[in-house]
């Protein structure tokens, strides 16, 4: 990065350390679910950015909370410019996973934790976003002007514990299906 404008900065992504309006881009790639404070989060990335500047978000959503989340934004005083949903091609790029790979990604840890991390076909993410239950999105969201004042955050502070919620219930379904498709059960996107 020498002799770049570039400078790399641990810090708490529901505190950001940088000035107000000091930053053209702030990009947030599958990080943002392991956040404890969403709202907080997103109050700094306003708060960051220049005015016209970009927020670039790719993470997975629960399917229920997108209009939340787009709704949340917008108030915030973003302005949505693209919005992709991505969670097919997700779906296809996992299915020529090379032979092997996931169990040596796992190596001494769980294998099914890394098979859902990396949403490995017969995995609960997998499932859920096959089935459509949760979505991996790409955004590009340009601050306008106004927002932040009274902006209510809260249905997006549910979000990690509905990925939770929903990959509990792929694991019981996973489950019984098992019993039924001991080689794999029908997919709900096969073509």
């Amino acid at each position: 990065l020498a002799g770049r404008r570039v400078r790399l900065q641990v810090a708490d992504a529901c505190a950001v350390p940088l000035a107000d309006g000091s930053q053209d881009v702030v990009l947030n790639l599958e990080s943002s679910g392991a956040y404890p404070d969403m709202g907080a989060f997103l109050r700094h990335v306003h708060r960051v950015l220049a005015p016209g500047g970009l927020f670039l978000h790719g993470d997975l959503w629960p399917s229920e909370l997108v209009g939340p989340f787009i709704a949340t934004m917008e108030a915030m005083g973003f302005v949505l410019e693209s919005l992709r949903d991505v969670t097919r091609q997700v779906c296809r790029a996992r299915d020529r996973m090379p032979a092997g790979l996931m169990a040596r990604l796992a190596g001494a840890r769980g294998a099914a934790e890394v098979q859902d991390y990396f949403a490995a076909p017969g995995s609960a993410m997998y499932d859920c976003l096959d089935r459509g239950t949760i979505t991996y999105l790409l955004c590009r969201w340009r601050r306008g002007e106004g927002g932040l004042a009274g902006v209510d955050t809260g249905q997006l502070e549910k979000r990690a514990a509905r990925i939770e919620a929903l990959l509990d219930e792929a694991r019981a379904s996973l489950a019984d299906r098992a019993d039924w498709f001991p080689f794999g059960g029908p997919r709900c996107g096969a073509d």
